[in-house]
């Protein structure tokens, strides 16, 4: 190597890095609903861990056996546990170097290739996110890396073995993988339909598929998908294309999203009408691949069950990213594609910097409304979780009968079943009503992502309706607007029926409860 020039592997060794160092931008964001529903799945003993996945989740196990290990190992904290996701999306970077460098011979592409993952805003969002989708990213990138070995070369027992494995691993991650592995697997038996370990290592995998149905059919008969179903399956659509390129929260700048699809557009047009025959041969078979995808995506939508959302089709990320890396590393523009990716970085790397430094656009903060709860007023202490003599808290989050957050930042909470309405929950200290405010207008697509984008507000309560006590404390914390109640004097008694009204006509079911002490 001459002074002065990088090698490819230190290249490759540079974007990997930056992209790792990227992925600790803003990872202290507070866990949202989903990640919550993880964390309660793994911190149970492995056997009820596996029999809770039908009940609570909609994945398949391989990603809870993972974090169940790692949890055990470094623990279940918030940091640590996305640290899991962090790592798992580190690699992606020199993988897509490898499908697009096998692809075309061209260490450039593949260092384009590379770049996408290490900079991508979506990419980075799932690798902090703990959920399965980071794991499913890399190990479809994983399957397309053997499966380009393998048909632009003698099949190896190898790559076919990784193929297996990686195919094999990523059904047992999510569901979804299926319809990135299926069209791999159609295309390897066509081609090499007289080849046993071919058709061997596709028995297998369709053996492992198999062995998923009855988790898949439990979970569709507990879980309800009413969430996504509730928007129209159009504008989920329409979702997809913007997301994969600029992350599910991105600003709202109108500049960084047309730059971002201009880049995007160019690589496309560079690849269709510029691009040498090993290029677009290259870049075809990744679209195709991609298209066929989608085709069986949207057939199972149809006639089968709709459960379409970016996040879900993740793995077609892959082959996309690989067809547009291909048509900004073309041999003949190899200065402007250049260029045109460093412009493309600048922008993830923007919009990434963005979403930690702006509030609004992360998670919804549970963590700050436990800061504020646990936080001493201008007139009064904390409650002091430690001493139930003093009395117990009681948190009532509004319009939110799921799981609450709130319980990974105040483990001495625990969820109330509530009695009947004549019933008096005795010896309250503090009641503190968490409310979900308005933050969108109405009509607003639900965000599934978890971002504070919420298109109605709970109803305001009516304080005066709560004899004995009166307000120390009310603060808006991003989306929620938290009111603090202490009693005058001694903890007093508060029924069920007093709690209704007090909130203003809004089902009692419609909310979640949770307490501080015993009861």
């Amino acid at each position: 190597m001459r002074l002065g020039r990088i090698s490819t592997r230190q290249q490759l060794v540079v974007i990997t890095v930056l992209g790792a160092l990227l992925r600790f931008v803003g990872i202290n964001q507070s866990l949202w609903h989903d990640e919550w529903v993880t964390l309660v799945v793994v911190e149970k003993s492995f056997g009820q861990m596996l029999s809770s996945l039908a009940r609570l989740e909609a994945s398949p196990p391989v990603y809870y056996a993972l974090l169940w290990v790692w949890g055990h190992l470094f623990g279940f904290g918030v940091t640590t546990s996305r640290l899991l996701g962090v790592l798992i999306g580190i690699p992606l970077a020199p993988v897509m170097y490898g499908i697009a460098k096998g692809l075309t011979k061209s260490h450039q592409t593949g260092m384009i290739a590379a770049a996408c993952a290490a900079f991508s805003p979506l990419m980075v969002w799932y690798s902090q996110e703990v959920r399965p989708y980071g794991l499913l990213v890399l190990l479809t990138a994983i399957t397309f890396l053997a499966f380009v070995h393998l048909i632009t070369e003698e099949p190896t027992r190898r790559w076919i073995v990784i193929w297996t494995i990686a195919s094999a691993l990523a059904l047992g991650t999510h569901f979804y993988a299926i319809f990135t592995v299926l069209p791999q697997a159609v295309w390897l038996l066509i081609r090499y339909r007289r080849r046993r370990e071919i058709l061997a290592a596709v028995n297998l995998i369709a053996l492992c598929g198999l062995a998923l149905v009855p988790l898949l059919t439990s979970e569709r008969s507990h879980l309800a998908f009413s969430y996504i179903t509730g928007t129209p399956l159009s504008t989920r659509l329409s979702q997809i294309v913007p997301q994969f390129l600029l992350g599910v929260s991105a600003p709202s700048h109108t500049v960084l999203k047309f730059a971002g699809y201009g880049i995007v557009g160019t690589g496309i047009l560079l690849l269709a009408f510029r691009g040498t025959r090993r290029e677009q041969r290259a870049g075809g078979a990744m679209a195709l691949l991609a298209a066929a995808s989608f085709a069986l995506i949207m057939l199972v939508a149809a006639f089968v069950t709709d459960t379409v959302v970016t996040r879900n089709v993740l793995g077609l990320w892959v082959p996309l990213a690989v067809a547009v890396a291909i048509g900004l590393g073309s041999i003949r523009y190899r200065l402007a594609g250049t260029g045109l990716t460093l412009a493309l970085s600048g922008i993830g790397i923007a919009i990434v910097v963005a979403i930690a430094s702006t509030l609004t656009l992360q998670r919804a903060d549970w963590a700050g409304v436990a800061r504020l709860l646990m936080s001493p007023s201008q007139t009064h202490p904390p409650l002091q979780a430690s001493n139930p003599t003093r009395g117990r808290r009681l948190v009532v989050v509004q319009a939110w009968p799921y799981f609450s957050p709130l319980r990974v930042y105040m483990p001495h909470l625990h969820d109330l079943k509530l009695p009947s309405a004549g019933t008096a929950m005795a010896d309250v200290a503090e009641i503190d009503l968490v409310r979900i405010l308005k933050t969108v207008p109405a009509g607003t697509p639900v965000c599934w992502w978890g971002t504070p984008c919420h298109p109605s507000s709970a109803p305001a309560p009516d304080l005066k309706r709560i004899p004995g006590f009166r307000v120390i404390d009310e603060r808006r914390v991003q989306q929620f607007f938290v009111i603090r109640m202490r009693p005058v004097g001694r903890p007093r008694d508060v029924t069920v029926h007093t709690l209704a009204v007090a909130l203003s006509g809004l089902s009692l079911a419609a909310n979640r409860y949770l307490y501080e002490g015993s009861w």
